[in-house]
């Protein structure tokens, strides 16, 4: 399968295990919140970029999040189909039914 050269960050992310969303999302929380405004601290210009970047420092958190979380909801149904479909067995591919009532 041929990739693309310049592939997005969201077709990367979802290649990629889903620790890997969660540990960049706590990175980018950790950098806007408190790394940032300090390195930013002596500039005039930057330093209320900075202050705005830490207050909405949780919205770029809770994207790598909800990447992560589409990610590892993915990666379990592949899981479980690959396990209903590779399995010799007819009865552990049956799925159970629940009673009807008439």
């Amino acid at each position: 399968m041929k990739t693309r050269k310049h592939d997005s960050l969201l077709n990367l992310l979802m290649s990629m295990p889903w620790h890997v969303s969660i540990l960049l999302g706590e990175a980018t929380f950790v950098a806007f919140k408190w790394i940032l405004p300090v390195m930013c601290s002596s500039s005039l210009f930057l330093k209320p970029i900075a202050a705005a970047l830490a207050g909405m420092a949780w919205l770029f958190c809770g994207l790598f999040l909800l990447i992560g979380l589409c990610v590892f909801a993915n990666q379990k149904r592949g899981r479980l189909s690959e396990i209903v479909i590779f399995s010799g067995d007819p009865e552990v591919a049956s799925v159970p039914r629940l009673p009807t009532v008439r």
